[in-house]
């Protein structure tokens, strides 16, 4: 796990639990929430930070019954899960020995990698595999009610060069700090902050719902920029 300042510099590392694959990250204000995509054993752990160590100690290390938690999200005394194998967004109810998911929607949003919290909403983020859009395919970002319905989807700059990664920009991480989103490209290998409120060609609004019709994705939906 790896801390920087809002300038982009590094502050510190920290080592992590789990053998393979750790892709979700949330913090409840007291412990952080680590998952662990180890394909066969998937794991979610509750860990106390060990500053002189530099390392999450495990508290809680709870099975995850699916193949794909890549991303997780704290919210309103819930633990929210985003997998990317079912496509499903969990709320999940955490106890001392429980792990029990109480609410369960489809993401529309195939392959969900992450998920943000705006204090209304939550967000997710697919990568370049997933989407709605026939023709420019994924990298899009969404925002949910707590309902599940889409409320706006945002479509994410692919990488500048063609080249650069296997994917062509893949965003696996989403976060916001205040009020202001954050997303990482796995390509571009950077974090980088979604600036909405600048009308600019590769950050457009590709659908707003409209709660009269069904939240799909649509053809005839007039792009909207912010």
């Amino acid at each position: 796990l790896q801390h920087y300042d809002i300038a982009g510099a590094l502050v510190a590392e920290y080592q992590l639990p789990g053998s393979v694959t750790r892709q979700g990250v949330a913090w409840d204000g007291t412990h952080w929430w680590i998952a662990d995509n180890n394909y066969g054993s998937e794991t979610i752990y509750k860990c106390e930070l060990n500053e002189a160590e530099k390392r999450l100690e495990p508290l809680r290390a709870y099975s995850w019954p699916h193949l794909g938690p890549t991303g997780l999200e704290w919210a309103e005394g819930y633990l929210w899960v985003s997998d990317a194998a079912t496509d499903i967004i969990y709320r999940v109810s955490v106890g001392d020995t429980s792990f029990t998911a109480i609410e369960a929607w489809c993401s529309t949003n195939p392959e969900p990698w992450d998920l943000a919290w705006d204090g209304t909403n939550i967000w997710s983020i697919t990568g370049p595999a997933g989407g709605f859009d026939p023709v420019h395919g994924g990298r899009e970002i969404y925002k949910h009610d707590a309902a599940g319905n889409i409320i706006e989807i945002w479509r994410y700059p692919p990488a500048d060069d063609p080249g650069q990664g296997s994917y062509g920009g893949c965003g696996t991480g989403l976060a916001f700090a205040g009020s202001q989103l954050w997303y990482c490209d796995y390509d571009r290998n950077q974090i980088i902050e979604a600036i909405f409120s600048q009308p600019a060609e590769n950050w457009q609004v590709v659908y707003q719902t409209d709660f009269s019709t069904d939240p799909g994705w649509t053809t005839d939906q007039p792009t909207k920029y912010y």
